[in-house]
């Protein structure tokens, strides 16, 4: 149990790392979550696609119906948007993930990163515990080298660190960077 610098307030912290198909339930109740979603979009997540929007379906099931849902998808260099900001949950948010079951592009990941520091940043007075989780296949194409790229990434990730309860990763198929994912 830690005391949450902002408000004062007890909450539990846990850390959970599910590997070689391990499964862990783990119930912490923290009040209103602000779940952003970044979403991999890339060429490369053509066989995971649906499974991928069928997960994050599974999870809008799941969350309160008085948290916060943002969604970011992306693919190659300056290819991502935010379709979602800060929604509440409801039937709309269904249709929408529907609607990103195609693929494009390649993986670009540090604009989309970047992007949900700007959104932690605009909402972060909204809802102070907010929680990210990354869904990809997970390897980087861009015009610049690899290290480079996850160093950006890392770099995004350590500025915005004090504002975030959570940054998860789910990796799909069996070629995914899990030594970045897990970092």
């Amino acid at each position: 149990t830690i005391t949450c610098p902002l408000t004062g307030t007890l909450k539990k912290l846990v850390t959970v790392n599910c590997t070689d198909k391990e499964t862990a339930e783990v119930e912490v109740s923290v009040g209103q979550l602000h779940h952003i979603y970044v979403l991999d979009r890339s060429g490369s997540m053509g066989r995971d696609i649906n499974t991928l929007m069928d997960n994050v379906l599974k999870t809008l099931d799941v969350i309160h119906e008085d948290d916060l849902v943002t969604i970011i998808w992306f693919s190659s260099r300056n290819q991502f948007r935010t379709v979602v900001k800060g929604a509440k949950k409801s039937n709309g948010l269904n249709d929408i993930i529907n609607t990103l079951r195609s693929v494009v592009g390649m993986t670009c990941f540090s604009d989309p990163i970047q992007e949900v520091s700007v959104v932690v940043d605009e909402l972060y007075a909204l809802c102070p515990n907010i929680s990210i989780t990354l869904f990809t296949d997970g390897e980087a194409v861009v015009p610049w080298s690899d290290e480079e790229e996850y160093n950006k990434v890392y770099a995004i990730i350590e500025k915005m660190k004090d504002k975030i309860m959570a940054f998860n990763t789910i990796g799909y198929g069996n070629y995914y960077n899990q030594e970045f994912l897990k970092k």
